[in-house]
């Protein structure tokens, strides 16, 4: 009986690492682009308004390779982002993605998950007064850097230009299972596959 398990998971390895050709696209590929944190729920300067899209640079690593079922993809990433602020404080973040790709059509990936972010926020101190509706608030900025951790449900796709080329929008939404911290994110890539 023993052996019988060791045999199918041989043969299920061999026909996994097998189907590795049929994948139309390099298995690897390179992410560059931005990402924004907390859509429309963040203020971004003293009139109130909020945070609709900020320019965070973004770089992911990862490789897709085929699934149990036809046109469905295992499609591991890892990322770093640097985000600033007005409140001189620098933020890093490492994103690890755990995404399935969907083939739609042959141009069009939909792609689902979830996200787990490390974010270590620092900054020399101090205070930022900023409009709170109808009066200002005084926000403390970070004297020692600190690390968080965060999860995210995700949900993208990808149009597919060229065999080596495509455009990513992936919508996010973080702290999922908490009703009280709850937001959305996106992340917007341009991808090469090598």
């Amino acid at each position: 009986m023993l052996l019988g398990d060791k045999v199918k998971k041989i043969i299920c390895f061999l026909l996994l690492v097998a189907s590795f050709n049929a994948y139309s696209f390099s298995p690897y590929w390179l992410g560059v682009g931005s990402t924004t944190r907390n859509f429309s729920s963040a203020q971004k300067d003293e009139n109130g308004n909020t945070v609709k899209f900020g320019f965070n640079p973004t770089v992911f690593l990862g490789m897709s390779f085929p699934f149990f079922f036809p046109g469905t993809f295992l499609s591991p990433a890892i990322g770093y982002g640097k985000h600033s602020g007005q409140d001189d404080a620098k933020r890093s973040e490492i994103i690890l993605q755990y995404h399935v790709s969907q083939e739609v059509t042959s141009f069009f990936l939909f792609q689902y998950g979830f996200s787990n972010t490390i974010t270590k926020v620092s900054g020399k101190g101090g205070t930022v007064v900023l409009n709170n509706g109808g009066s200002t608030a005084t926000f403390y900025t970070p004297d020692t850097a600190k690390t968080s951790y965060m999860a995210s449900l995700d949900l993208g796709g990808e149009f597919i230009f060229t065999s080596s080329m495509g455009t990513r929008l992936q919508v996010s939404i973080d702290r999922f299972l908490s009703s009280k911290a709850r937001r959305v994110s996106h992340i917007a890539t341009l991808n090469y596959y090598f």
